[in-house]
């Protein structure tokens, strides 16, 4: 995708300083990227997340990687009616993202998603892979059982164990 200015009728690159912003964060409704960022790198990371989650047993129904508050990449259901609303991921990066214990510990916590489901609540479960970058994961489920720590933190780890 080749965002062109429509004022100039010049394409940007992700190289641009100013590719992403203005509009950019208006389109995703405030929720801000990591970029720039090639596309295949952002595929790459999801698989790495499928890939670990599938193996350590665990099924979240949303996996993230961030740094900060910002976004790095997403893997949620194909069906666009199961999917997390950017006000909720919003709600969620800033959340996570603003945890002054983070950087070194894991958090396991309940958060209420009022647009994915405002009678219920969701258990995130959060660790910092990268202390360096800030690099960290959120998983999501509806299950908050001991069993679902211990998978999603299996998850953790071999995610933190892929990136070397």
């Amino acid at each position: 995708f080749d965002p062109v200015d429509l004022d100039s009728g010049e394409s940007k690159t992700a190289d641009d300083p100013s590719y992403g912003s203005g509009c950019g964060l208006f389109l995703t409704a405030g929720v801000e990227c990591i970029h720039p960022i090639p596309p295949e790198i952002r595929q790459n990371a999801s698989k790495m997340l499928i890939h670990a989650c599938s193996k350590a047993g665990s099924s979240p129904l949303f996996a993230i990687l961030m740094v900060g508050t910002r976004l790095v990449t997403i893997v949620q259901p194909a069906n666009t009616s199961s999917q997390l609303h950017t006000s909720d991921l919003h709600l969620v990066l800033t959340f996570v993202g603003r945890q002054p214990g983070l950087l070194t510990n894991e958090l396991w916590f309940p958060i209420c998603l009022p647009r994915f489901n405002s009678s219920g609540f969701l258990y995130a479960y959060t660790s910092c892979l990268d202390q360096v970058t800030g690099l960290s994961i959120v998983l999501l489920s509806a299950d908050s059982s001991t069993t679902q720590f211990e998978s999603f933190r299996s998850a953790a780890n071999a995610v933190r164990k892929t990136l070397g």
